[in-house]
């Protein structure tokens, strides 16, 4: 990103060149509001307990073409920050540090910005 500097020549009036770096001050250091969902759900492959008890539940209650039931969670939060990608990097460091056991679960990022 080019910063106004680079312009300097091209602005002959000082108090235009000032308006204008103030301006272009104010939008890149705006902040933006993001909504991020995480769903982890565990690894294939490792026993769902939870998921296998209520595919049992939902056999006896004749639903019987229910199959692979998998248990997970959801968890929404909210993100300020300047872009959409450095935003999705703290959600990812979160998840990985926090959110999920990336021993048995994965995850997966949703994200989006608020207007």
């Amino acid at each position: 990103m080019k910063d106004i500097k680079d312009y300097k020549d091209v602005f002959k009036i000082p108090y235009l060149y000032e308006k204008t770096e103030k301006l272009l001050t104010k939008i890149n250091n705006e902040m933006k509001n993001f909504i991020a969902e995480i769903k982890v759900v565990l690894r294939e492959g490792i026993l769902d307990a939870q998921g296998k008890a209520i595919e049992n539940s939902l056999r006896s209650l004749d639903f019987q073409s229910l199959h692979n039931v998998r248990v997970g969670k959801i968890i929404t939060l909210n993100i300020e920050d300047k872009c959409l990608e450095t935003a999705y990097q703290t959600v990812e460091l979160a998840a990985k540090k926090l959110l999920a056991n990336t021993i048995v679960e994965d995850y997966t990022i949703f994200i989006n910005e608020i207007k």
